[in-house]
């Protein structure tokens, strides 16, 4: 598995799409400072589910979108895919994409998948993003310097286990949350349980209750159909009762209405009393004041009546002009009437005569349409008498074709059953021959096939054997493989000084370059220890387990002024000239080594070389290696509190009681180190000698497979040349019955066809005359068409010509009535202005007899007033 590609749209510096190629090998991105470079490294960080926006330089997730710059605008998301190609040339491109409203969304070869999918696809690749396989800056000095814990998880990814635990505790996670639903459903089903027996009870009363009910509601119904009843028989006596309350009301409002009627005639008949008395007082009051009043207006009177009989007079004048002025204009209105009759007249006239001449164009243009659509059925007809003229003329030609060529058929026929009969007697004897060859070959292949399903059992045992042993091979190659890369890791660890603080590294540096001298290493370095023992001193010696042995005082000194010279720290140096061992007195020893649960001094445990033999002593010879923390106390107890007792899983307790323990580290430190690189070499050269042996037995089973597989080859080959050779003859045998079934079915063909050709013959030589006739019959009919159509295209001709005629009539008629309308329309004018003048002087003379009347009944009233 490799990183094939990498393609980034809109990550941080790259705003466009741009695709990063990785061949096989080393690839590396060089450029100057903020160019970009660790932008390609969060980049696979990212799309490989990094979480972080710390981790990504960034304050938060929206950071890693293309911001903008002054001549771009920024960018809404920011997409990352990753191409991994395998070794068999399978790709897997993983797309991470990131929008500014915060969505975001994963994928695998562009279907949708979850962030947990992809942890779970790199898990035991070491590419996760928790994983080794991207260093940062500082990331060494981070793993280096990390906690045991933290650097677990790293050897964890890099050995693959990472992705057995993570399933493990999903696992565990989903066993504990299926036994929470079993425990809440044994739970519901022990509340359920418990409510069985109070609901059958209440089945029961239940049950009882819709028996009772049933039976009450029968007896409920029986009651409203008695109560309904007896209140039916109660409406029907009150009905009759209404009934005659009824009758009573109206009689008595009848008797009111009549009552109401004469009061309303009374009272009627007193107001009009009232009101003539009314009038006659008024009349007379009125009659009062007029008789005075006429007495004061007589002599006005009399003086009125003199200028009115002077107006008269010349009414009268002015009446005589207008009855002069009526004569002259009665006898013009006379004249201009005749006038108007006589042009309404002529209008008439011309009117009827347009109507007639238009009804007459009208008719003329529908005989016309008529001849137009008669001629063009005539033509159509006549085509189509054409048209079946030629098809009869070319049906007589095919069927005088088809009788010859049937002729020709029904001896060519002939001739081919009788070749077919001879041809079928030698197919038939050639497909026996073929059976009797299948059955031999048939026989035969039985016999071999029983052989070869015992090569076939043989092969699948050495194969079956082949197949364990390569099993055996890959496990062991598997181990080999992992306790090489475990011996590689605690080699890398070892020669960096995994877990040595900065200032021991720097003089262990110095002391390999020789700028030091005299310095043989760290106590961790130059002690061995049992690996079951090697938590109780690691704990016991404490920090001292990065103490630097060295020669004398001197090198002390020199190792001191070396770190203050380079500022890197402080260390413990233990001289050899000046560090004496300390050791547990004889009689306390005497006393303890008896006591349940103590193992051994602690300076007794580990091994060195004898030099160092003083050193040991002094940092371990007083400390006490028990089994456990409660006989520790017993001893510690006993001893008065006066040393430090380590048990075997790291718990302390102290001189002078204090007690140090919890959890501790299991897999061992700095310590055991070597032990364990020394037990993985060991390991590694037995899996060795085991992979040998183990690849040397897989190539002897894979040999005998391999002979086995060849004699089972061998037997197929033969077994399959037989089966070739059945198929041939098989083959054979077929092709002998398909052509000899050809032959026959030819032959049945052949013999219907001929019956069918015959048949054919003679109903064609029957249509050839049937056709003729009909062609002759088409030809006279087409003749007779062609005089119909002669004869209506010279009447149609005369036609148009009379429509033509009736067409100018008609022009003429009304240029000629439009010139009568406008001189009706002047007479009209000119009698309406008569008309006029007439009423006018009418309207004088009503005016002068109507003022004449008024002036003489004035006169004559005033003097009948005055009289």
């Amino acid at each position: 598995m490799y990183l094939k590609s990498l393609e980034l749209q809109g990550f941080k510096s790259f705003p466009d799409k741009i695709k990063l190629n990785f061949d096989k090998g080393l690839t590396a991105v060089v450029g100057p400072n903020g160019s970009g470079k660790s932008n390609i490294s969060d980049a696979v960080r990212w799309v490989l589910g990094e979480q972080s926006s710390k981790t990504l330089r960034g304050n938060r997730m929206e950071d890693v979108i293309f911001s903008g710059t002054v001549g771009r605008k920024p960018m809404g998301f920011a997409a990352v895919t990753l191409v991994i190609a395998n070794d068999d040339a399978q790709e897997i491109a993983i797309t991470r994409k990131f929008y500014r409203n915060g969505d975001g969304e994963y994928s695998i070869n562009g279907k949708s998948v979850r962030l947990k999918d992809i942890h779970e696809l790199f898990m035991d690749t070491g590419l996760g993003h928790d994983g080794y396989s991207i260093i940062g800056q500082g990331r060494i000095a981070e793993i280096v310097g990390a906690k045991s814990n933290d650097r677990r998880e790293i050897f964890e990814e890099a050995a693959g286990i990472s992705k057995f635990r993570y399933r493990k505790t999903e696992a565990e996670r989903q066993l504990a949350h299926a036994q929470e639903k079993m425990e809440r459903v044994q739970d519901i089903f022990t509340e359920l349980e418990n409510r069985l027996e109070p609901l059958r009870l209440q089945s029961e009363k239940a049950k009882k209750f819709l028996v009772l009910a049933e039976q009450e509601k029968k007896l409920e119904v029986s009651v409203w159909i008695q109560q309904l009843a007896d209140l039916q028989e109660k409406i029907d006596a009150m009905q009759d009762k209404l009934l005659l309350c009824q009758s009573e009301y109206e009689n008595a409002e009848h008797a009111i209405v009549q009552e109401e009627s004469k009061i309303q005639d009374c009272y009627q008949r007193m107001q009009e009393y009232s009101v003539a008395s009314e009038e006659v007082h008024m009349t007379v009051k009125r009659l009062r004041a007029e008789a005075s009043q006429m007495q004061a207006d007589i002599a006005v009177w009399k003086n009125d009546q003199v200028h009115s009989q002077e107006a008269l007079k010349l009414l009268q004048e002015r009446h005589v002009q207008d009855l002069q002025e009526q004569e002259l204009k009665s006898a013009e209105l006379k004249q201009a009437q005749q006038d108007l009759h006589t042009v309404m007249q002529s209008v008439a006239d011309t009117e009827q005569a347009l109507a007639q001449a238009q009804q007459d164009f009208q008719q003329i243009e529908i005989q016309v349409r008529l001849e137009e659509e008669q001629n063009q059925k005539s033509v159509q007809k006549l085509q189509e008498l054409h048209l079946q003229r030629s098809e009869l003329q070319f049906a007589i030609q095919s069927a005088q074709e088809k009788s010859e060529q049937f002729q020709k058929e029904i001896s060519v026929l002939e001739e081919k059953i009788g070749s077919n009969q001879q041809t079928l007697q030698q197919a038939e004897s050639g497909y026996q021959d073929a059976v009797s060859r299948v059955q031999e070959l048939q026989e035969e292949i039985s016999g071999k096939k029983q052989n070869l399903s015992s090569l076939e059992q043989r092969y699948h045992d050495a194969n079956l054997m082949k197949q364990n042993a390569d099993e055996v091979l890959r496990q062991l190659s598997f181990q080999l493989r992992d306790q090489k890369q475990r011996h590689r890791i605690l080699t890398d660890l070892e020669n960096n000084m995994e877990g040595f603080s900065g200032s021991v590294k720097t003089i262990m540096r110095a002391v390999k370059q020789n700028k030091i001298q005299n310095i043989f290493g760290s106590v961790t370095q130059l002690i061995q220890v049992d690996p079951q023992f090697s938590i109780a001193i690691e704990t016991a010696l404490g920090a001292s387990v990065q103490h630097l042995i060295v020669a004398d005082e001197a090198a002390a000194k020199a190792g001191i002024q070396f770190l203050k010279d380079q500022r890197a720290g402080r260390a413990t140096f233990l001289p050899l000239t000046t560090v004496k061992g300390r050791y547990l007195p004889q009689q306390d020893l005497q006393k303890i080594s008896g006591m349940p649960g103590f193992i051994a001094v602690a300076s007794d445990l580990v091994t060195c070389e004898q030099v160092y033999r003083q050193i040991a002593e002094n940092l371990l010879g007083r400390i006490l290696i028990v089994e456990n923390l409660d006989a520790g106390a017993v001893i510690a107890k006993n001893s008065g509190y006066r040393f430090r007792i380590v048990t075997v899983d790291g718990q302390v307790i102290n001189a002078g009681g204090s007690f140090t323990g919890g959890s501790v580290q299991k897999t061992g430190g700095m310590l055991t180190r070597k032990t364990q690189l020394h037990d993985l070499q060991e390991k590694i050269q037995n899996l060795a000698i085991q992979c040998q042996n183990a690849e040397q037995q897989a190539l002897a089973c894979s040999e005998q497979a391999t002979q086995t597989q060849n004699a089972f080859a061998d037997a197929k080959r033969n077994l399959d040349g037989l089966h070739q050779e059945l198929l041939q003859a098989q083959t054979y045998a077929e092709r002998q019955a398909f052509p000899l079934a050809q032959i026959r079915e030819q032959l049945e063909n052949d013999s219907s066809r001929l019956e069918e050709l015959k048949k054919l013959f003679l109903h064609v030589k029957n249509s050839v005359s049937d056709s003729k006739q009909a062609y002759t019959d088409k030809l006279e009919e087409i003749k007779q068409s062609e005089l119909s159509i002669a004869e209506a295209d010279m009447h149609r001709v005369s036609i148009r010509q009379e429509r033509e005629k009736l067409s100018e009539i008609y022009h003429d008629l009304q240029i000629q009535l439009v010139q009568m309308q406008k001189d009706q329309e002047s007479s009209q004018n000119r009698l309406c202005r008569l008309q006029d003048d007439s009423e006018k002087i009418a309207e004088r003379e009503q005016s002068f007899i109507q003022e004449s009347e008024n002036y003489q009944n004035e006169i004559a009233k005033k003097m009948q007033d005055v009289a």
